[in-house]
């Protein structure tokens, strides 16, 4: 029985090739995570597998995903055409781009920044506010409860006020139909109310 010195060799190269996908499959996974506004990732692949067109359903599917993996392709691209030119031209600097690759890898870009949303009125899911008398909410972008941008939509009925509170952040408020009374302090007085009419926008 012969042996050959590259058995070892082999061994080890098929290792280095698991670990490596590994790694690629994992950063995948967490560019998932990554994104200008928080994304609840684990809630919208349950709305994507159930069908629910959820925003963060919509988000995850249409553009987290599909980047990912267009990173993860122009990776590959870039890899086997790197390993190509090298055992081509027997030489270890040639590089990719002596074949335009970076020039077609652009080609797959999209034209909108990664993170471009569409809301449309169908994407808005509202929800009744607990105690609020018919007031609903709709949390349309982000998450309140976490650190980062959010965005949240209100609606109430007529004659329909909320108690004096405060935030502990900045909310920037824009009305969007209708006349939002405001007022400031610890005790709700009418008399003092000032009427914010729609296109209106408040700091507070």
């Amino acid at each position: 029985m012969t042996t050959t010195a590259s058995d070892p060799d082999t061994a080890a190269n098929l290792r280095l090739i698991l670990v490596l996908g590994g790694l690629v499959i994992a950063a995948l996974f967490v560019s998932l995570f990554v994104g200008y506004a928080g994304l609840d990732v684990w809630s919208a692949l349950s709305d994507a597998l159930r069908g629910v067109r959820s925003l963060p359903a919509t988000v995850l599917v249409e553009l987290r995903l599909p980047r990912a993996l267009l990173g993860g392709l122009v990776g590959f691209s870039l890899g086997l055409a790197g390993a190509a030119m090298q055992g081509l031209l027997r030489n270890p600097l040639a590089e990719p781009g002596v074949v335009g690759v970076f020039g077609a890898a652009a080609l797959g870009t999209p034209t909108d920044s990664p993170d471009f949303v569409r809301i449309t009125p169908a994407d808005v899911h509202w929800q009744d506010i607990p105690g609020g008398h018919g007031a609903q909410q709709a949390v349309v972008l982000g998450d309140p409860d976490k650190p980062g941008i959010y965005v949240v939509r209100a609606k109430f009925p007529p004659y329909v006020m909320d108690h004096p509170h405060w935030h502990p952040n900045a909310r920037y408020v824009t009305v969007l139909e209708g006349t939002w009374y405001t007022g400031t302090g610890g005790t709700l007085d009418l008399a003092k109310a000032i009427p914010l009419k729609a296109a209106t926008i408040s700091l507070r």
